[in-house]
């Protein structure tokens, strides 16, 4: 919707009613001492400033809009080509700065909004001394209103019901506390200027007064710069029903029905009615009248709403406060009135009369329906409704028309701030009853798709399903009394989970290059063949999910777009299934249904929508893999759920605290929230005291390892993208059985290197230098072949005594090519690059092809920088290819590809195994049990491609396998400990080949990248000196250390460099050379 396209509201009149409806319009339009505006500024942000845009758009009204640096890409920013950076996240409350543009542009009147400056009377009385319309109230209306004292005065005064309270100045916590006691618990602390949830808190007890006053306080003081509160008598079942209305400049009021916003979370509403449900007429029309006496009494103009406590238990109502500005929930008095409010206010401001009276209302009122409104945060239920931010991956909204609307700040592809309010859009709909409404309601939701940061569309969902709600009875503390049913577990089914695995399939296959044709399966030894895939996803944990499970989905093509899909013991067989890469929608034909599910993927998290239900999963991260990188061990750490300050430390270490007891208590986006134990345990350390500011993700306290851990992953799931860290992996989705075919039994442990924790090698004559050996895992279940079942080559002798040369310092590179698998980033760029300034032709060899091609560029400019005036037949030849390592075909194609491009290979260097189809520790374990053994897939694929090349050129050669990385190579989820049986199961492997391919002079290697690298580096720069202040631009700034020890940063963030690398001793890991 464009901004001069207002969503016209179009009520059930009669012809009567709408004659009246032009008649009163025209007569206001003509009233006399009117001036009409042409031009005005907005002071606001999202979707309000949207929304005021659009009806001064269509009255051909000049908007001008302000935005915040955070903002400077926001819809509203981009809205009018009149737009103006505030500057910092604070400035729309830089009321100064706000009319020194507006008069600058030539504005007449500014139109605050809701929020911000709205109901700031100070702001209200310098746009009046400016010479600017405030498009409100008088300052001196918005001035009484805002504070809740004298305006108890002012209504009590006026004839309107208030709740029995403190309303004074006296702001000493005993004398409070001494009212409290007065009034009877439970009691009510709010702000005397809050407003929308904010500095209010309930004390349910006199033990608990104090530090719930002191909460309301700062979250006063941080909100609103002022903390003095009243106290009030708390109603135990109340509804909050609340009365729109609207007052001229020639003393005229209506009230345009009431709307109840019991529904609330926080102390915010989240949906909001009208008609009240269950409200008799005769009370309603009280509520009405004295709503009317209250903008009367006040000397009111313009939008207000006056809001009431309503005692379910009594039928009495009571005055609560009055909002002094249009409400978020405005559009549900728009859609049963069928007036566009805005218009109204712009209207009132020129000094127009009210268009209808209070009879022309009613009977439009009484004409026009149910309506309700629903808001869409970005926040999550499951963890207190903690705001969430980031971007918006995926966004589909249900179809608009005259009874569904929508009122959005924020379109697919922007930012939510962690700045601001986290409100992404408010869903409106309109019924000839409110049993259509809901139904309406909860379709609308059922289509609302919103990836990216987690929201309430769910929670929302749920709640218009619950009898209760259905029924209409309701209350303000609804959620918290039905939190068992709205919190239920829910129940994934297996079709989703084979969507959402025939998705990621999908994506692996569409991510492929065409192969050339006449590529021949065999060409390198292979047939093509479909293989069978096992992805592993967990849900995502929370107090409502049923404990964080994982589920494992087997895949296996059997045609072109044909699967069988195995789900928790249930096989779906011959499923026809494709996939839209632009909606992300999987359509797939089941046995017994179609379905159409969309599938969005963001780094661990994966957003599916499926039958009107989303569902988030998460792809289990091996602890090797959150090393490798970088990540923080997080586990049993209470982490900040945003960007926050902290307010207050509640524990210190060595506490003993029981589950849901507060540990901190933090500010964001204007609000409080107390972060609660997931389960008894002891502190073991306070990570951040009092007053520090934290980013997400960052620990608030860490407890001694004896607590849960279940109970920390469900904490810690309030940003699931951000959290990945935090969660404890799964290292083994079942335990491994590693089978060591080259190393027979030994009596004595200690001389089994896979037994014993570390075994080293002597030093030997010639100073070869020390190595250790694989330690194993309590998760590894070693089993030893019997001995008919040994191979018949001649078996490696002793790996306790085995000797190491430092064979790569020996290599020579020079008008050889060399092929690097992975080498588009990283480690493998790094390897690319000092394969060339060797001498050698190269062969880059990674999953995207647009990243090898744009690194193979890389590395040509950068040798021809380092040597100006190169003749172009003395430069390298550096070629980009694409493969997945994880298929056979397209390994083949490679391999044919390279020796198309280079005529021959010389070198293999596996520098990374990882594929897009390779999700940390979802590879099928049992798939390719084709070697001794071990799990073996892409670097068994290139390994014997090569060595069958050059066994037929009978050209010598060398492969080398990198041990850190074993784990993604061979599909063997690495533990955290940097010797495993992982690398172990590699260094077998590579030395079943070393043995059987020695004889054709082919050296194979199975070294560390902290030893083979540095050996590599320190040779290159030995012989070519005037490389050394060159050769590292390729490296991101501040990632590496000294050209010696070019890789240990990389390394190191690959998971254990700073094992191997020890000041000048070179620490190997067990490479073999066979010779």
């Amino acid at each position: 919707m464009t901004l001069s396209s207002l969503l016209r509201i179009t009520p059930r009149l009669t012809p009567t009613a709408a004659r009246r409806t032009t008649r009163a319009v025209s007569s206001a339009t003509n009233t006399p001492n009117t001036k009409s505006l042409d031009s005005i500024l907005i002071a606001n942000r999202g979707e309000i400033a949207l929304r005021v845009g659009r009806t001064a758009a269509d009255r051909g009204i000049r908007v001008t809009t302000l935005y915040t640096d955070p903002d400077s890409r926001a819809q509203h920013a981009l809205s009018s080509p009149f737009a103006f950076n505030l500057g910092s996240v604070s400035a729309y409350l830089d009321g100064d700065r706000i009319i020194e543009i507006a008069k600058k542009e030539g504005c007449q009147a500014i139109h605050p909004g809701y929020g911000f400056l709205s109901e700031n009377s100070a702001f209200a009385r310098k746009c009046t001394e400016a010479g600017l319309v405030f498009i409100g109230p008088p300052y001196k209306a918005i001035e009484d209103m805002g504070d809740k004292s004298r305006s108890k005065e002012i209504m009590t005064a006026a004839g309107v019901p208030c709740v029995p309270g403190y309303h004074g100045h006296n702001q000493d916590p005993a004398f409070l506390e001494e009212q409290a006691d007065q009034i009877k618990y439970p009691v009510l602390i709010k702000a005397i200027k809050g407003g929308g949830g904010k500095g209010m808190r309930i004390a349910s007890s006199k033990a608990e007064f104090q530090a719930q006053l002191e909460s309301a306080k700062s979250e006063a003081m941080n909100s609103f710069g002022d903390d003095n509160v009243l106290v009030e008598k708390y109603i135990t079942t109340p509804r909050h029903i609340e009365v729109q209305v609207f007052a001229d400049k020639h003393g005229n009021s209506v009230a345009l029905g009431e709307r109840d916003c019991s529904i609330q979370r926080r102390h915010q509403k989240i949906l909001e009615e009208s008609p009240a449900p269950h409200l008799p007429d005769v009370t309603r029309k009280d509520l009405w009248a004295k709503a009317r006496s209250a903008a009367l009494a006040v000397g009111y103009e313009g939008a207000g709403t006056v809001e009431f406590i309503f005692d379910n238990d009594s039928g009495e109502f009571y005055f609560m406060e009055m909002n002094t500005r249009l409400q978020v929930e405005h559009p549900v008095t728009e859609m049963v009135t069928g007036q566009d409010l805005v218009h109204w206010q712009i209207l009132v401001a020129e000094g127009a009369k009210l268009p209808l009276t209070q009879e022309e209302v009613e009977e439009r009122i009484a004409q026009s329906g149910h309506g309700i409104e629903a808001r869409i945060y970005a926040e999550n239920p499951e963890q207190g409704f903690i705001p969430d931010s980031g971007r918006l991956l995926h966004v589909r909204t249900p179809v608009t028309s005259d009874d569904i609307r929508i009122d959005a700040g924020f379109v697919e592809g922007d930012d939510v701030s962690a700045h601001y309010d986290p409100m992404i859009s408010k869903l409106i709909v309109r019924g000839a009853n409110r049993e259509e409404a809901l139904r309406k309601l909860a379709a609308a939701l059922e289509q609302y798709e919103v990836a990216g940061p987690v929201t309430n569309i769910e929670f929302l969902k749920t709640i218009c399903k619950s009898p209760d709600f259905i029924a209409g009875d309701v209350e303000t503390g609804y959620i918290e009394k039905h939190r068992k049913e709205l919190f239920a577990p829910k129940i994934i089914e297996e079709e989703v989970l084979a969507q959402v695995a025939l998705a990621c399939l999908h994506r692996d296959i569409g991510s492929r290059m065409p192969q050339s044709a006449g590529v021949a399966g065999s060409a390198v030894g292979f047939t093509p063949s479909y293989q069978e895939r096992q992805l592993s996803f967990t849900e995502t944990a929370g107090p409502g999910s049923s404990d964080g499970s994982t589920f494992n989905v087997r895949v296996q093509q059997t045609a072109d777009d044909t699967f069988n899909v195995e789900v928790g013991g249930r096989v779906f067989e011959q499923v026809v299934s494709h996939m839209d890469a632009s909606s992300h929608i999987v359509t797939s034909f089941f046995a017994h249904t179609r379905l159409d599910t969309t599938v969005i993927r963001d780094e661990d998290t994966i957003i599916v929508f499926q039958r009107g239900t989303q569902y988030r999963l998460t792809v289990p991260r091996a602890k090797w893999m959150e090393k490798a990188l970088g990540m923080k061990d997080v586990t049993n750490s209470v982490l900040a759920p945003m960007p926050c300050k902290i307010l207050r430390v509640e524990v210190q270490a060595g506490d003993v605290v029981e589950k849901d007891q507060p540990l901190v208590v933090i500010e964001s986006m204007k609000m409080e929230t107390v972060i609660r134990s997931p389960q008894r345990g002891t502190i073991a350390r306070v990570v951040h005291r009092q007053g520090l500011s934290t980013s997400d993700a960052e620990p608030f306290t860490m407890f001694k390892p004896t607590v849960a851990r279940t109970a920390f992953k469900a904490l810690n799931t309030a940003r699931p993208a951000a959290f990945a860290a935090s969660r404890p992996a799964a290292a083994f989705a079942r335990p491994l059985s590693y089978t060591p075919a080259l190393h027979k039994k030994s009596n004595d442990p200690s001389n089994d290197p896979i037994e014993a924790a570390t075994t080293r090698a002597p030093e030997g004559a010639s100073g070869e230098h020390e190595g250790q050996f694989a330690r194993t895992d309590e998760s590894v279940h070693i089993e030893y072949p019997p001995d008919s079942e040994m191979p018949a080559q001649p078996v490696v002798q002793g790996r306790g005594g085995m000797h190491f040369k430092r064979t790569l310092a020996q290599f020579s590179l020079e008008k050889k090519v060399s092929m690097v698998t992975g080498g588009a980033r990283g480690l493998g760029l790094v390897m690319g690059q000092g394969l060339v300034a060797s001498g050698s032709d190269l062969a880059i060899v990674d999953l995207n092809k647009d990243e090898a091609v744009t690194a193979a560029q890389s590395l040509i400019d950068q040798f021809r920088k380092e040597n100006p005036g190169i003749e172009d037949t003395d430069m390298p030849t550096v070629t980009a290819h694409y493969a997945d390592v994880a298929n056979p075909d397209s390994v083949n194609a490679a391999l044919t590809e390279v020796l198309a491009k280079h005529g021959q290979i010389d070198n293999l260097v596996t520098s990374a195994g990882f594929t897009e189809n390779f999700d940390a520790i979802n590879y099928p374990f049992d798939r390719m049990q084709k070697l001794w053994g071990v799990n073996v897939d892409g670097t068994y694929l290139f390994a014997i491609g090569v060595a069958k090349h050059l066994m037929e050129r009978k050209a010598p050669g060398s492969i080398v396998m990198i041990g850190s990385m074993s784990g993604a190579i061979v599909n063997v989820p690495q533990p955290q400990a940097p010797y495993n049986a992982a690398k172990a199961a590699v260094r077998h492997l590579a030395a079943s080949l070393a043995v059987e391919w020695a004889g054709h002079d082919i050296r194979v290697n199975c070294i560390s990248p902290g030893y083979m690298l540095t050996a590599l580096t320190r040779k290159i720069l030995d012989e070519n000196p005037q490389l050394r202040d060159k050769w590292t631009s390729l490296i991101p700034a501040g990632k590496m250390g000294t050209p010696e020890d070019l890789m240990g940063a990389v390394t190191f963030l690959l998971s254990d460099a700073s094992k191997y690398i020890t000041g000048a001793e070179l620490r190997v890991d067990g490479g073999y050379t066979v010779t």
